[in-house]
């Protein structure tokens, strides 16, 4: 499988696992504005100078390839979604797929004209305590679902760079993987969503690092979510959040690493840290098997929209300040 990689460095370098060889990949050609990536790169994939492009605006999209992985900034991702899939090339997007609904609908519309196929890497949702829960959830042993709360804590601060000229920080950099998590654990989607952003008083970025939401799930369960970046009060809560699901046959409850059902620790051993180049292995994984007929993955830009429609239709609440529907009905009514 010949790769194309859009962004060499940094978080492209989370790539090098799944391109050691147990994939049978040759990466054929790499794009970075940054000389020195660009150059350590392709000296370690092997890249001749010819096919490595140090712009975008470079013709990339001509290098035969029979997949891009885009790891650039989330705002440059449906220029490239243009470009590389009308080329028919299929791809695989980091997490933001884009920066608006419509944007989204464009994208899995064009895959789908081309014949290419395109997934996103949520791969937060291989973490250990993740699997966990959606095991136990979707058991049964708990029952219906009434409600889940759901609260992700940073006292980390934001990262510096472009990602701070986002209106909405918390939504595009945290809240798009939790509220996939809840997604896949809870087993349904989100119906509507009542929601308010802000940025705490000591925040002196225009991003907006909080965020509080109520959505309504199409099965008639209840999701309350809270999420802060630049949090004093409380330690780190984990990637993958704390939480209290109230079920008809009991409950369970995550802090940090202390899980516990109706009340009774579990033990999840030493090895649920996250791992992204690791986690990243699984993503490539399915996607490599769908592009060669296999089973469409469940983070697949299609399956990866009722995600999207959370966090954008949150966006849009808390701007307009009234609840929205943003079942898939109502989609083409989101910024």
């Amino acid at each position: 499988m010949k790769i194309l990689m859009l962004g060499a460095g940094g978080f492209g370098n989370n790539w090098r696992p799944s391109l050691d060889g147990r994939f049978n990949t040759q990466v054929v050609a790499l794009v970075d504005n940054n000389q020195s990536s660009l150059d350590e790169a392709g000296n370690f994939y092997g890249v001749p100078n010819e096919r490595r492009f140090s712009n975008l605006s470079d013709p990339w999209e001509e290098v035969e390839a029979d997949l891009i992985l885009d790891n650039t900034p989330h705002f440059l991702h449906y220029d490239n979604a243009k470009r590389g899939l009308s080329a028919g090339r299929n791809m695989i997007f980091c997490k933001p797929l884009c920066v608006t609904m419509k944007q989204a609908l464009d994208i899995v519309n064009l895959a789908e004209k081309h014949s290419a196929k395109v997934t996103v890497a949520q791969q937060l949702r291989y973490t250990k305590i993740i699997l966990l829960l959606k095991e136990i959830v979707q058991s049964g042993k708990l029952g219906q679902i009434s409600s889940v709360y759901l609260e992700w804590h940073s006292t980390v601060g934001l990262s510096k760079g472009w990602r701070l000229d986002q209106p909405d920080f918390m939504l595009l950099e945290g809240s798009i993987h939790h509220l996939d998590f809840a997604r896949m654990i809870m087993g349904t989607d989100a119906k509507t969503v009542i929601a308010q952003t802000w940025k705490d008083k000591w925040n002196t970025k225009k991003s907006n690092d909080s965020c509080t939401a109520v959505f309504e799930m199409a099965d008639g369960s209840m999701l309350s979510y809270r999420a802060t970046w630049t949090g004093k009060s409380q330690p780190f809560s984990g990637w993958w959040c704390d939480w209290r699901i109230e079920a008809e046959n009991g409950w369970l409850t995550v802090r940090y690493n202390d899980i516990k059902l109706n009340g009774e620790p579990i033990d999840v051993g030493s090895d649920y840290q996250i791992n992204i180049a690791q986690h990243n292995v699984e993503i490539f994984r399915e996607t490599k098997e769908w592009i060669e007929g296999g089973a469409e993955p469940s983070f697949s830009g299609k399956n990866n929209l009722p995600s999207l429609a959370m966090i954008f239709g949150a966006r849009q609440s808390s701007a307009e300040g009234r609840k929205l529907y943003i079942d898939p009905e109502h989609w083409n009514e989101l910024d």
